[in-house]
């Protein structure tokens, strides 16, 4: 994706995507009112990667739908 400053490369790509998971594995044992927020993983990720919250927000968006499209042609 194209950002004000260039293009994020597929080393931050899976840097952010990792990130993600992550965050989403810690929170997968706490009870409901305790798991992080999205925005709350997304500004996570800012602080200790650098990359700005709207590429993280657009990676994670293009990961999902990537994702969601290979699950349905698996299903298929």
């Amino acid at each position: 994706c194209w950002v004000c400053l260039g293009f994020v490369g597929s080393q931050k790509k899976e840097i952010i995507i990792n990130m993600y998971k992550m965050k989403m594995i810690e929170g997968a044992n706490l009870p409901a009112d305790q798991k992080p927020k999205y925005y709350d993983i997304i500004k996570f990720i800012s602080h200790y990667t650098g990359i700005g919250q709207r590429t993280i927000t657009t990676t994670l968006s293009d990961y999902k739908k990537k994702v969601s499209f290979l699950l349905l042609i698996k299903i298929k």
